[in-house]
């Protein structure tokens, strides 16, 4: 589909940090995740949601590090030829079947 999007960070740090966002969100459901940031998403995805990593020193202050940063990464999905989905076609990826609390 050419509306897809993802999250991510070009920082591994902040996987767990966006997985504790959106648990509580109540987004339940299957979450497929993959490997990858940036050219590896061109044809995959519409937009990316960055998420920054927050230092211990920006704890107290930072309110939301999902949109505190200046990070556009929307590549668009007519900029660059579809690629298959990652998730069915070999990607370095995985499935939790069961994701967010209720």
């Amino acid at each position: 589909d050419t509306d897809g999007h993802c999250h991510g960070s070009d920082d591994d740090s902040t996987y767990g940090w966006w997985v504790r966002d959106h648990w509580f969100r109540g987004y339940t459901g299957t979450l497929n995740c993959c490997c990858g940031w940036g050219a590896p998403m061109y044809g995959v995805v519409n937009r990316c949601d960055y998420r920054k990593p927050v230092s211990e020193a920006e704890v107290a202050t930072c309110r939301d590090a999902n949109e505190e940063h200046d990070v556009d990464f929307n590549p668009t999905c007519d900029a660059h030829p579809l690629k298959p989905d990652p998730v069915t076609n070999g990607g370095m990826c995985w499935t939790v079947r069961s994701f967010a609390a209720k």
